[in-house]
């Protein structure tokens, strides 16, 4: 089933402005493994201006 196009950044967003930068540990089920994590990452770095801006690792399941 086919997500809509701008709930990438809208993750990215609310991730941002509940909790911030530097997470450690980003969850999802499988279906986030690609795309969604690796686009939602490069959108709050866009943002943020760090890299290092959401979770330094992602753990489906």
């Amino acid at each position: 089933m086919a997500r809509p196009a701008g709930w990438h950044v809208e993750c990215a967003a609310i991730a941002l402005s509940r909790i911030g930068t530097g997470l450690d540990i980003q969850g999802g089920g499988n279906d986030l493994i690609f795309p969604h994590h690796e686009f939602t990452a490069a959108h709050a770095e866009c943002v943020s201006g760090s890299a290092d801006s959401l979770a330094t690792m992602c753990m489906p399941g």
